[in-house]
């Protein structure tokens, strides 16, 4: 069998000498592996050395390779190895003389090896340097503790040496014996020298780890031979003082009247007196006082504070301090007060604690690290002077706060409706209240209470035509009818404790249906002329087998009733034949709920859902009265980021869909004439935004501008105006078709 692996030196004779330059060679390796067809291929090979005397296993690193494995190569090509001798192999620590080397080369690919003999010659007369070893490495003492550090030397050569080494890494004044030892060692003698290292003071001796090398100066210098590491714990306290301890604000009390604002300084002492650098500042909290405050000013001094964490009207300088190891550092706490103006005199306590960033557990406990301030507060008018002002204060703030609460709602708003003019607006709220509000500019004032009763009211609606009557839908499931210019009302009241959640009129008025948490719909008679002061029976009922959160009259004649409740339950009812039927929507499960629905005038066919997954959807109920195959909306998105879309509405041409969500948002969504979003407002644009949720709203177009009106959980009904730019479409377009 022919050999497939073919090697060179560039010598066979190498001269080395313990701290002269490596001994160097260069052995090629040939890939004749084309010599045998079987075997002709591509090849990477290792190269090793071996030393007489030692065995295969023992450390490679007296020599170095470059490269350490070669890369593959093709049949008849050639790699080379450069190898430096570095040392002498493990043999004996001082041989001297000739040893034989073995070069053997390896390839895995052609299973085959080869070997070069290699003399080495090891020049001698060097000495080498004594072995340095630590019994223990790790120290850790305190401050004015002694600490032996012990230092084990041996002299692996045939003779006799004189040997110094040197300590480094502490303060040689730390080492009254001197941080360098000499001793003479005997041909392979081993023998332990001592460093006596007396630390310092606290303050003279930071706490941290410090790191010890060992150098040997002769025979042969060697540099950083071993180390080892010297932890000195943490030891001291820390002195907190404050000065002085008690003032009065004013220093000098008025006459008559004392100045509004007052002031006082205290100086605070942080004496660090640890082998520690600390870095802290001090805390301020303000204590409970002596005498009761009122109860408005003791809310407001709780809940201030200013960015820094202080009590307001507390300052401190400097904020934050870095403290060095014995130093003492002051920092001035300035307290600025306004003067109560009624009352007796005030005591108030300020708790200062010093605060350090990196204190160590093991430092002493600092009993002087809380201090307690005390603060002489004086009031600005007398006493007698105050009793004549608190009455007169008293009525005023009366008669404001009655004023107040009878001009807003005090409970989440859930329904708000324009009157057909827009200058009116309804709402009506958990406060048992429905309001009316009048259109001035663009805010909205107050015109009184339309109704106040014991029951929530969930929904409430203008009678449409002549917006003469207010419609009411409570939480009990009552109707309450009230004519805005005679005060007479109507109850309409089927079944106690069954929801009302939405309301619809017909066109003409003479219709209203009512949408029930039991899963009815009732149709009342609502013409005025045919109405009696109390209705029980409804003139239709219809039942459906889920909660009914939102109905819609639909078609120019009213002719269809669109359904939408519990399980995301969508259908149209032909009120004609009272046939139904199913529109295809997004499926639901127990907890989510169709909540709006709502139709333009110009265009009755156009329908808009949206429920409490966040979804929003467009329809042409035309489309599905045709064929329910194609019933599909004609646009649909998330509308709210995902939060539960309460209310929706069009304006009377369809072109604007406003949208009231669980963000706390209301959003504009202007439309296409195909019942699409306008492409250039995806997004849709946010006019009102609230800190709870949105629970209503309502839009109405006049002439080139847009009104939209809002309420929600903040008790708030908001109003927001927008131009719109002029057009010239037919009733029923959109500005992009």
């Amino acid at each position: 069998m022919a050999k497939l692996i073919n090697t060179h030196l560039s010598d066979s004779i190498l001269h080395f000498k313990r701290g002269d330059h490596p001994a160097a060679f260069t052995l090629t390796v040939y890939n004749e592996s084309y010599k045998e067809k079987e075997s002709h291929q591509f090849a990477s090979f290792q190269l090793n050395l071996l030393a007489a005397g030692t065995t295969q296993n023992i450390s490679d690193d007296w020599y170095r390779l470059v490269p350490a494995v070669s890369y593959k190569i093709p049949p008849g090509d050639s790699t080379q190895f450069q190898v430096e001798i570095l040392d002498v192999p493990p043999v004996t620590e001082d041989f001297t003389g000739t040893m034989n080397l073995t070069a053997r080369v390896y390839s895995p690919e052609l299973r085959d090896e080869d070997r070069r003999d290699i003399r080495l010659v090891v020049g001698g007369e060097t000495l080498l340097p004594p072995k340095l070893s630590l019994p223990e490495q790790y120290f850790r003492a305190l401050p004015e503790e002694v600490v032996d550090i012990a230092v084990t030397l041996y002299n692996p050569n045939r003779k006799a040496i004189e040997c110094a080494v040197k300590l480094n890494g502490l303060e040689p004044s730390w080492f009254p014996e001197g941080i360098q030892r000499s001793t003479e060692l005997s041909p392979r003698e081993e023998k332990i020298v001592h460093f006596s290292c007396h630390i310092p003071l606290p303050a003279q001796a930071a706490s941290q780890l410090y790191t010890l090398t060992f150098e040997v100066l002769r025979p042969v210098a060697v540099a950083a031979a071993s180390q080892a590491s010297l932890e000195i714990l943490p030891a001291g306290t820390i002195n907190f003082s404050c000065d002085p301890q008690a003032c009065w604000l004013p220093e000098e009390p008025g006459r008559w009247f004392n100045p509004r604002h007052s002031r006082a300084d205290f100086a605070l002492n942080l004496d660090n007196r640890s082998n520690l650098p600390l870095s802290g500042t001090v805390t301020v909290t303000a204590l409970e006082k002596s005498r009761p405050w009122k109860f408005w000013q003791r809310k407001k001094e709780k809940s201030a504070a200013d960015d820094t964490g202080l009590p307001e009207g507390i300052s401190l300088t400097p904020g934050f301090v870095d403290m060095a190891v014995g130093e003492t550092t002051t920092m001035t706490l300035d307290v600025e007060r306004k003067l109560p103006w009624f009352g007796w005199s005030r005591i108030k306590h300020l708790r200062v604690e010093e605060t350090l960033s990196d204190a160590h557990p093991a430092m002493a406990d600092n009993a002087t690290k809380c201090q307690t301030l005390e603060l002489q507060i004086l009031p600005m008018i007398p006493v007698w002077l105050q009793l004549v002002a608190g009455l007169a204060a008293a009525a005023i703030v009366g008669g404001v706060l009655w004023k107040l609460m009878n001009q807003s709602h005090t409970g989440p708003v859930n329904s708000v409706q324009f009157n057909g003019r827009g200058n009116e607006v309804i709402s009506a709220s958990d406060d048992q209240t429905v309001r009316r509000w009048r259109i001035r500019g663009r805010r909205l004032v107050s015109a009184g209470v339309v109704e106040k009763s014991d029951k929530a009211v969930r929904v409430v609606r203008y009678r449409p035509v002549n917006n003469d009557e207010v419609i009411a839908g409570f939480e009990n499931g009552s109707l309450a009818v009230n004519n805005l210019l005679s005060n007479k009302s109507s109850i309409f009241e089927f079944a106690s404790d069954d929801r009302v959640f939405d309301l619809a009129f017909s066109r003409d008025a003479r219709m209203l249906f009512s949408a029930h948490g039991s899963g009815l719909v009732l149709q009342w008679g609502a013409d005025p002329s045919q109405r009696i002061t109390r209705q029980n029976e409804p003139i239709r009922t219809i039942e459906t087998d889920f909660a009914v959160g939102a109905i819609a009259l639909l078609g120019q004649t009213d002719t269809q009733l669109a359904i939408g409740g519990r399980f995301n339950q969508l259908i149209l009812v032909d009120l004609a034949t009272q046939e139904s039927r199913n529109l295809p929507y997004w499926p639901g499960g127990q907890t989510d709920y169709i909540l709006s629905m709502a139709t333009a005038e110009a265009r009755p066919e156009h329908l808009v859902t949206a429920d409490s997954q966040g979804n929003i959807a467009l329809w042409d109920i035309d489309q599905c009265l045709s064929s329910l195959i194609s019933c599909e909306p004609t646009d649909q998105w998330l509308g709210h980021g995902g939060a539960a879309v309460r209310a929706v509405d069009l304006s009377q041409d369809g072109c604007y869909l406003a949208s009231a969500g669980d963000d706390g948002h209301v959003r504009l969504w202007p439309l296409t004439t195909a019942g699409t979003r306008h492409p250039q407002a995806l997004e849709g644009d946010i006019l009102q935004s609230s800190k709870e949720s949105m629970n209503a709203v309502a839009i109405i177009q006049q002439r080139n501008r847009l009104k939209i009106v809002g309420g929600g959980d903040d008790s708030r009904v908001r109003l927001s105006t927008l131009p719109v730019k002029p057009g010239r479409q037919p009733r029923g377009k959109c500005a992009v078709q």
